[in-house]
């Protein structure tokens, strides 16, 4: 039986591009504002529709705050940013248990930092409150994790940097490339838009292991080799600056950044193909 979903931020960067994919594929869904969740009756009259898909019925929690323009702005807007990324989490995962719904959480790889180590899913966050070195970004989204954490009937789909063809979303990674006059040349590892939601909900379908699950593609992408591509695709025409490190580009925002590369392994292992994150950029543009 096809499942049922429910997607709360269908509105935001990752949400909408769920409805876009759920559209294209005729997959039953429907869209529940977090303002109304303080009246989870509406929540229940909707799945009272849609009893046929009993033990079917999946939450996509794709709200988060990450700040306009960048994620500087979550620091001047911190009760938002708590409330969106850590405590709309638990209230969402409550609400699931009590109703007998799957709760699935979009989450964040910005919750690791460094590079001694590519993190896996099994490694603790390292750039959270309890370090008190992080942004108050990856903070919350470490708390929101934290906050769920006793479910074991859940998903958890981390995505990192996210990118997709659409060049004129701020959101999107390559657009800030274009945009910023000077850019942070480290290694990262990035998402892939239409592959996270082709592959978030196949483990629905698939009926996947509940669990915490990296998805990013294969490659350890640098700021520079974009700006390379961009440019030979005539997307950019001005030379670009770099900062001479991590700690001089420190010195120009409010916040900590996030540099890290995430262990992919984990769902690849179940099939799913991770393609190389410089292909598919230079395919789609």
């Amino acid at each position: 039986m096809q499942p049922f979903i429910i997607l709360v931020g269908a509105s935001g960067f990752i949400g909408l591009e769920y409805v876009k994919y759920f559209i294209k594929n005729n997959i039953p869904y429907i869209t529940f504002s977090r303002i109304t969740l303080n009246s989870p009756d509406q929540l229940f009259y909707n799945l009272q529709l849609h009893k046929k898909y009993n033990n079917q019925i999946f939450l996509i929690n794709a709200a988060g705050y990450t700040g306009k323009p960048n994620v500087d702005a979550c620091e001047d807007n911190k009760a938002e940013c708590l409330y969106v990324n850590s405590v709309l989490p638990g209230k969402l995962n409550d609400l699931c248990s009590s109703l007998g719904i799957i709760y699935c959480h979009v989450s964040s790889g910005c919750i690791y930092n460094g590079y001694d180590k590519v993190f896996t899913e099994e490694d603790a966050p390292n750039f959270t409150f309890r370090q008190n070195n992080c942004s108050f970004y990856s903070g919350t989204k470490a708390l929101g994790e934290e906050i769920i954490s006793d479910n074991p009937n859940k998903y958890v789909w981390r995505l990192r940097i996210p990118f997709n063809s659409d060049l004129s979303n701020p959101r999107n990674y390559l657009s800030k490339i274009i945009k910023y006059p000077t850019l942070l040349n480290t290694a990262n590892s990035i998402t892939y838009i239409d592959d996270f939601i082709d592959i978030t909900y196949k483990t629905i379908l698939q009926k996947c292991p509940f669990g915490i699950y990296n998805i990013t593609n294969d490659g350890e992408v640098h700021a520079c080799k974009l700006y390379d591509i961009l440019m030979k695709n005539g997307l950019i025409s001005a030379q670009k600056q770099y900062y001479k490190s991590i700690e001089e580009f420190s010195k120009t925002v409010s916040s900590p950044r996030s540099n890290c590369l995430l262990d992919n392994s984990k769902i690849k292992n179940l099939g799913f193909k991770m393609e190389n994150a410089y292909n598919i950029i230079e395919r789609i543009i």
